[in-house]
């Protein structure tokens, strides 16, 4: 291996049949690619952290109760490492004393400590440990593929995740049944009188999670009101979310097709559903207000911050892509700055500027 050549390992959900998770992932890869083009060095992946020069903590609600076992598998490996748009879980002010004693480790022997959104940076400030820098989501890098669509149509997107496969699982603050009821009442006020075409993305199918399944009781409650189109998992996650990109409105219970809709121009009204994950970007452009927690949901608040939407659209989005201008910025400084220290004294001697 040359001086001017490193292997980074990836710790994230990806590859776990969810394309929101293989979307970060990319981003991620992308941004580290950017920053060794700038300094003019190359990196390459692991698909192990044994072999790897150099850990990348990135993208993902991984910490705070590490459910993946990040302290462990850093640990384990004995390599230097940074943290890249990690959010934290905040559901609990207290994460008891060793799991804090963990995540004080974890953040003080970082070379860089870098979280999705102003939530998780004040996370760590509740829970006693050093407070990472904000950098927004990884997922601010990605640009869609043009998506053709029947302009005589409003076309909104829903995606919606079941969590547990028929309810139970994962923690959320509403059940299954109450998610679907919230997005019915969304889709009567997005649809409103318009002849609309309901475009339904099934992003996730592994142990914990089936989209399809609440997006065809979606489609059940829709009726005959509209066309009806399902975007499956097959041709990956940059179709899918080019096409969420290409929505007139949507209605997300996942995280990633809100990114999606922001960073390329399409404000819409997202759903928080659990972690605060939702709310923790929103707050890196600005855009809280748009944001509902699924547990304080009302037609009524919906209806008010999607009016609120359509009479400042263009303001609104304006302001949002200066935020998404902004942190592409930093987290390129930043992407830089972690390979600087990753390739240490054979670090190229190059200033950059963005």
């Amino acid at each position: 291996m040359s001086a001017a050549q490193r292997t980074l390992f990836l710790v994230g959900w990806h590859g776990n049949a969810a394309l929101g998770d293989d979307l970060l992932a990319d981003c991620v890869r992308l941004a580290l690619h950017k920053a060794a083009d700038a300094l003019g060095v190359d990196v390459a992946w692991s698909d192990s952290p044994e072999a790897a020069d150099y850990l990348i903590v990135g993208g993902g609600t991984l910490l705070g109760f590490d459910t993946m076992g990040i302290h462990a598998l850093v640990r384990a490996a004995g390599k230097p490492y940074s943290i890249f748009g990690t959010g934290f879980r905040r559901e609990r002010r207290d994460i008891g004393p060793d799991r804090r004693a963990a995540l004080d480790s974890l953040l003080r022997n970082a070379d860089h400590a870098l979280v999705r959104g102003y939530l998780s940076q004040q996370f760590c400030i509740h829970a006693g440990v050093p407070a990472p820098a904000v950098m927004s989501d990884p997922a601010v890098w990605f640009t869609p593929e043009p998506t053709a669509l029947d302009p005589d149509l409003r076309h909104i997107g829903v995606s919606l995740r079941s969590m547990g496969k028929g309810g139970g699982g994962e923690p959320q603050y509403v059940d299954n049944r109450r998610m679907l009821d919230i997005a019915t009442r969304s889709l009567e006020v997005l649809a409103g009188s318009d002849r609309c075409m309901l475009h339904l993305f099934d992003l996730a199918e592994n142990r914990y999670d089936s989209d399809r399944e609440a997006l065809a009781e979606v489609a059940a409650r829709w009726g005959d009101r509209g066309p009806v189109a399902m975007h499956g998992m097959e041709h990956g996650f940059h179709r899918a979310f080019s096409e969420i990109a290409a929505m007139d409105g949507l209605v997300s219970q996942r995280l990633h097709p809100s990114i999606v809709a922001w960073v390329t121009g399409r404000p819409h009204v997202a759903f928080d559903y659990q972690n605060c994950k939702t709310a923790d970007f929103c707050s890196t452009l600005g855009v809280t207000e748009f944001c509902i927690r699924s547990d304080e949901f009302t037609v009524e608040a919906f209806r008010a911050a999607q009016a609120r939407l359509e009479a400042e659209r263009e303001t609104i989005r304006e302001q949002a892509l200066r935020s998404v201008a902004h942190w592409r910025n930093t987290q390129l400084a930043a992407a830089v700055n972690i390979l600087k220290s990753c390739f240490g004294k054979d670090a190229p001697c190059t200033t950059t500027s963005f």
